[in-house]
């Protein structure tokens, strides 16, 4: 190999396992004594705390809810109307000599639970496993005329009627049938750590997650013959990780690898039945493409150097290669149109390269000082090729296009200082450049100087303040079209990623102890993105908010606190429906006021404990036009009350009783008073506000045990 050139290497999974075994095996050798045989392991400490024994709880308990809400419960699983259970506990054990097992669960009784497991032998070996689940109910209002039929096929019922126009389907209504929009994730994942001697340790870990269930995705024949579908979600994700790590006094090291594998459960396809017209027609049935099988892989290794006392070197270097080779659907099923396709697969394939160097040092007492430099790549080498695509399966474009590499390099720089002048002030300053060259886009490259400065002073024991700017100026090397690109964009429409930005921001914290039982806090923070370049798309955004809080502590069994947030953000935008100048303009506002109070009671001390919280919050948006019809306003207010007791019958014994009261509501203009066929040309689900009136009560007892 000559000098300059660059050795790429490409490494199998099974391959990367092999070389990390060997080196595993190796670590023996090169390392220090087994830890055993180290004379101070034996040494006692007469100030430890000991942690040897057997604790933890368990938590059992039942409620009631007295109303079926998909947004009230989305991530918890309190969406049904009736009683639950529910269960949760700790249990924890220690031996002197090191070894101990823990478990962990909460939520057992909800669709939102978590399980963990974790023991070992410390200084030895630690095996960790967990599973949980992750729901997201999104919508039960929906309903749709679609019969999923085996998980790649949308279709009508027999007796369908089809017509040009939603509100002619004559047998819609009774084809409907209620589909619920949610998905849930189920995870389950496994780590190992094993360190075969002293500052030495080798990690592996396994992780399976599945998410099944349906989302609602919009697709169209010809112009304007839309059908919001509802489409079964079924995929998982496997990813593999191992690595070999030493922590010494002043060197800390790891390699490692990561392997994610990605696959959809139904690679074929998702076929669907043409609402408008009879089946046998041409276009009478469409299909889509899902989120492609991938797999990714990744080598990493990671550096920490203590270069002096005060002085310390961090480095990381990871490379990743990413692929896609999944079988093309064809241009379209219509029999009439689309011809043969330039190749199976798209050969998909990126590289991707990151390398970070930081070094942060304290050269003077008082004096801090940081420097971190990131390179990042992306370098997409899919194969190219000439696409004779079908335009919403009406007819063929005639226009052949090829497939566009996207890449991008980065060139991050970071520094900051901080100096303390006193105990009661300090000081920080920063300069950052982010220097982004991008491929196949209106912008070659930007760059963007990035300055900031906090003061924070301590005036008085009771006054703690800080204030924080910040100033930003992005600029570009210039707009143009991109000719592989057609249609071409208007020429004086600019993204908001790659149009030319000052920012401006301005944060300020301040806090108030005029007594040791009372504390005052107050927050603000503004901003201000200025686009004057822009003529067409975004040309200013800025937002404010700012917190009011205070804490009371009324005596040693009752606290108190409250707190007022108010934020508001604000957009202009310009655009053109002639393809030409700016011929409409249109702001965007939205406003949240969020009240919240919280009191804690120690009513029998240690015996009985009372609590609640109070939360009170509503969002206003208004979307505006000059010299146009306004949209009505968007609004939704929350109104939520929890009240909470423990009563403790024996130490180890408690009985707990909470109270939760939830109201939801909101106007939103795109659901109020639409339904399936509200619109001719747009067979939708019918999705309604989720308002909410709910109340739960939960009873449970809980045991301690040591």
């Amino acid at each position: 190999m000559k000098g300059g050139e660059t050795m790429v290497v490409n490494s199998s999974p099974k391959t990367v396992v092999l070389l990390l075994t060997f080196w595993a095996y190796l670590l023996p050798v090169a390392a220090e004594e087994p830890a055993s045989a180290m004379p101070w392991v034996d040494w006692p400490c007469k100030f430890c705390p000991d942690y040897t024994g057997t604790e933890g709880w368990g938590e059992l308990g039942i409620g009631y809810q007295s109303e079926d809400s998909y947004k009230f419960g989305r991530y918890t699983g309190l969406t049904d109307k009736g009683v639950f259970g529910n269960a949760s506990g700790d249990f924890k054990h220690q031996e002197e000599d090191g070894r101990y097992f823990e478990f962990r669960a909460r939520n057992l009784g909800l669709d939102s639970r978590d399980v963990q497991i974790e023991g070992g032998d410390q200084g030895s070996y630690k095996l960790f496993l967990e599973y949980d689940q992750l729901p997201s109910f999104n919508d039960d209002t929906t309903s749709s005329p679609f019969r999923d039929h085996s998980g790649s096929e949308l279709l009508l019922p027999k007796m369908w009627a089809p017509a040009g126009s939603t509100q002619d389907m004559a047998t819609l209504q009774e084809s409907l049938r209620d589909v619920t929009i949610e998905t849930e994730r189920k995870r389950l994942q496994a780590k190992f750590a094993y360190m075969p001697v002293r500052k030495w340790e080798i990690t592996a870990r396994l992780m399976h997650e599945k998410k099944d269930g349906r989302k609602d995705l919009g697709t169209t024949f010809g112009f304007n013959e839309t059908a919001i579908l509802p489409v079964p979600v079924e995929y998982q994700t496997n990813e593999l990780g191992l690595g070999v790590g030493y922590t010494g006094k002043k060197l800390q090291a790891q390699i490692a690898y990561d392997g994610s594998f990605f696959k959809e459960d139904n690679n074929s396809g998702q076929v669907w039945q043409n609402p408008y017209v009879n089946p046998s027609d041409p276009n009478g049935f469409g299909q889509f493409a899902r989120a492609p099988d991938n797999d990714h892989h990744k080598l990493s290794a990671t550096l920490g150097y203590d270069v002096l006392q005060h002085t310390r070197l961090n480095a990381h270097l990871a490379v990743g290669n990413t692929t896609q080779n999944v079988n093309f659907l064809p241009y379209t099923i219509n029999p009439d149109l689309g011809g043969p396709l330039p190749a199976n697969d798209l050969d998909g394939a990126v590289k991707s390269t990151l390398a970070r160097l930081g070094l942060s040092s304290r050269p003077l007492p008082r004096l801090q000082v940081n420097a971190n430099y990131t390179f990042s790549d992306r370098d997409n080498y899919s194969s190219i090729n000439t696409y004779d695509y079908v335009v919403t399966d009406l007819y063929n474009s005639n226009t052949a296009r090829d497939n566009l590499r996207y890449n991008f390099k980065q060139h991050l720089f970071q520094s900051s200082a901080a100096y303390r002048f006193s105990n009661r002030t300090d000081m920080s300053l920063g300069f950052d450049y982010d220097n982004m060259e991008r491929s196949n886009q209106e912008v070659d490259e930007t760059s963007e100087n990035i300055l900031w400065g906090k003061l924070r002073v301590r005036p008085h024991e009771m006054l703690d303040a800080s204030i924080k700017y910040t100033y930003a100026n992005r600029s570009n090397s210039g707009y143009h079209s991109v000719a592989e690109i057609t249609p071409p964009q208007n020429e004086q429409m600019r993204l908001f990623n790659l149009a030319d930005r000052v920012r401006n921001k301005i944060g300020a914290d301040l806090t108030i102890t005029p007594v040791s039982a009372l504390m005052l806090g107050f927050s603000a923070d503004y901003y201000n993105d200025n686009y004057d370049e822009t003529t067409l798309g975004l040309t200013e955004a800025k937002g404010t908010s700012y917190t009011f809080d205070i804490s009371y502590f009324i005596n040693e069994n009752l606290t108190t606190t409250a707190y007022y947030t108010r934020e508001l953000l604000k957009s202009d935008q310009a655009g053109s429906q002639s393809f030409s100048d700016p011929d409409w303009f249109t702001d965007d506002e939205n406003g949240t006021h969020t009240v919240g109070v919280g009191i804690n009671w120690n009513a029998i001390p240690d015996k009985l404990d009372i609590g609640a919280d109070l939360v009170y919050s509503d969002f206003t948006g208004k979307i505006s036009y000059d010299n146009a019809a306004n949209y009505p306003d968007l609004a939704s207010t929350l109104k939520s009350v929890q009240l909470h007791g423990t009563y403790r019958v024996k130490d180890n014994i408690s009985l707990k009783l909470a109270y939760w009261y939830e109201n939801y509501s909101e106007d939103d203009w795109a659901k109020d008073g639409i339904g399936v066929a509200t619109l001719p040309t747009v067979l939708g689900l019918g999705a309604k506000t989720q308002d909410y009136d709910v109340n739960v009560i939960a009873a449970s007892i809980r045991y301690d045990f040591e």
